[in-house]
Parts: structure tokens; sequence; C-alpha cells
């Protein structure tokens, strides 16, 4: 599942990567390690990359629209993961994706 977000993030993460400061290695340790980095700059990288794939609005919250692109993102999935709180965007993208990947199917 990681390896297909990877894939479909690779257009947009070039340019996040630069916005965001973040490090390959973080960015890397979440696709192939499956870490969950509680790091500023990888909150905003998943603020971006879900911003430019039509995932998340523009205030860090579930737009939905691109999320058909991604085979283990149903809607309910996304529904259930809604509103989420935080102080801002990156703080929600990363509340947000953390929810998902915690209730993905086994």
């Amino acid at each position: 599942m990681r390896q297909e977000w990877k894939e479909a993030n690779a257009p947009v993460a070039k340019d996040c990567m630069r916005r965001t400061g973040i490090k390959q290695e973080t960015i890397d340790a979440f696709y192939d390690h499956e870490a969950m980095p509680n790091d500023h700059a990888w909150k905003c990288f998943i603020e971006c990359t879900g911003f430019r794939e039509h995932i998340l609005g523009s205030t860090g919250d579930s737009e939905g629209s691109g999320a058909g692109k991604y085979a283990c993102l149903s809607a309910p999935l996304v529904q259930s993961c809604e509103p989420v709180r935080g102080p801002d965007s990156c703080e929600r993208a990363y509340l947000f994706l953390t929810c998902i990947i915690n209730n993905l199917p086994k």
C-alpha cells in the first residue's frame, strides 16, 4: 500500500520536498519502513502532496476527489476520519493520514 502511495506521489514529491525542507531519509522511512515520523516537515510534506493530489483541501481537511486513485481509500474510510482537528493544515493532514493508516483493513 505505501509503495502505491509512493508511486502516485512521485510527480509532486520533489516540489513538496523543496517547499517543506523534508529530508529524503524521512520520506523513505515512511514508505520503506512503515515509520510515521512526528516531524513538522513531514506533516507539511503530507499536506503538500495531499493537496496537490486533491485528497486534501487547502486547510488540510479531506477533499476526497483524488482519493479514488488509491485502491485502499474507500469513501467510508475517508469519511470515518473526518473531521480532523488540529492547529494548522500540516497537523490536520498528519492526523488524517494517521487515522487512515490506523483504520485500513488488515
